[in-house]
């Protein structure tokens, strides 16, 4: 299988590229169209970079933080499948191969070694009790 690419590092705008941005949209946010504040504006990425998208002007837009909010939330789920198909992170899944059966102790008896009792028998209601000769 060949290897996944790598996606570019997010590079900041320059002066000059925000105000290219700032003047071709009109001072206005490109989402929602209102104006654009000073400490309250986001430069966004219309194709994302771990997606493939690129860091050039083309690919950018000056949001407004109340525009950004629900991108965010969106992209979350998004960036964790593209970490986990990169192998960047772990699933619980995974380690918890890695470590084999865990013996949790519940009273007497042991979760693992309950299964191989042929003389015990878990209820409906959840209390471990003999077996009535079946």
């Amino acid at each position: 299988m060949g290897d996944i690419p790598q996606p570019a590092k997010r590079q900041p705008l320059s002066k000059f590229d925000f105000a290219s941005l700032f003047l071709a949209q009109g001072g206005k946010c490109a989402v929602c169209g209102c104006k654009l504040e000073r400490g309250k504006t986001r430069d966004e990425h219309l194709n994302a970079l771990h997606l493939g998208g690129g860091n050039e002007l083309t690919n950018r837009q000056l949001w407004c933080l109340d525009c950004t909010k629900p991108k965010d939330k969106s992209d979350k789920g998004r960036n964790g499948k593209v970490k986990r198909l990169n192998g960047t992170t772990s699933s619980q899944v995974s380690r918890r191969a890695e470590r084999g059966p865990q013996i949790v102790s519940r009273g007497s008896l042991q979760s693992a070694g309950f299964r191989r009792d042929p003389k015990m028998v878990r209820g409906v209601d959840g209390k471990v009790r003999e077996r009535n000769g079946k």
